[in-house]
């Protein structure tokens, strides 16, 4: 969101400015998340449909946590294959059914062949994609940043205008 546009948003001065930081919030939670579901379909192949559609921005009192299905910290770190050491590693070929069954339904493949790509993506890992690391860039959150100073400082004015006119 650029200055203006928070300028812009903050016109209707009567307002509450815990309802400014919280339209804010709401609008830079919304940003976000479509700025991850752009990430995933820029750094996956098939198959992200599900992935992209689970990602949801949830608010809190003061903020909001951008949530996704549990596999995305697998495909945004990546998993080394089976016999090397990392944060997540393979540790054998025995493919759970859920693990198929997904491969199944993104590939179209039969269940025999979704397995054996399992086994194949276990052999040799699952590359890391950085996607939030892409999103939430340096550029962001110094953009985040400014726009919290800009809303800091026309919470204040708001706040001591309406101090003054009582």
């Amino acid at each position: 969101m650029t200055v203006a546009e928070l300028e812009s948003l903050f016109q209707s001065l009567g307002k509450d400015p815990k309802d400014l930081y919280k339209n804010y919030i709401t609008e830079l939670g919304d940003e976000i998340v479509n700025e991850f579901k752009k990430g995933i379909d820029q750094n996956t192949k098939r198959g992200s449909g599900t992935l992209k559609q689970s990602v949801t921005a949830i608010p809190s009192k003061k903020s909001f946590e951008v949530e996704a299905d549990f596999y995305y910290k697998f495909i945004d770190d990546g998993v080394k294959p089976i016999g090397q050491k990392g944060v997540y590693a393979f540790k054998d070929t025995k493919v759970p059914k859920a693990f198929a069954q997904s491969i199944r339904e993104w590939s179209g493949k039969s269940i025999e062949q979704s397995y054996a790509i399992a086994v194949s993506i276990k052999k040799h890992g699952i590359e890391a994609k950085n996607i939030t690391d892409k999103v939430m860039n340096s550029e962001m959150i110094k953009r985040i940043e400014n726009d919290l100073l800009t809303l800091t400082g026309l919470v204040i004015e708001v706040n001591f205008d309406n101090a003054t006119k009582q």
